[in-house]
């Protein structure tokens, strides 16, 4: 049987709990978020290198098609954002 609550979403809580109590001292959230980042990066990366181009191509071409198409929408919004928002 599952959990009510996937651990992940107890840890999350946990981490904003502690982070909102301003005990941490700035090196160490500086450095949280930098390892955050390089994380995330190294995700991304290896989730890429797990795509078989060529190979969704020719077996899922609207798959393809919707996940670039995506990912431009994803990106362009995310772009104006930026460029609406900014100072």
């Amino acid at each position: 049987r599952a959990p009510l609550v996937p651990g992940f979403v107890l840890g999350f809580l946990a981490a904003v709990l502690v982070r909102s109590t301003g005990l941490l001292p700035d090196v160490v959230t500086d450095t949280a978020q930098q390892l955050t980042t390089i994380l995330f990066v190294a995700a991304m990366f290896a989730l890429g290198t797990g795509v078989d181009v060529p190979r969704l191509a020719r077996t899922a071409r609207r798959p393809l098609v919707l996940g670039a198409a995506g990912a431009v929408a994803v990106s362009g919004i995310g772009l104006a954002a930026v460029l609406l928002l900014a100072p």
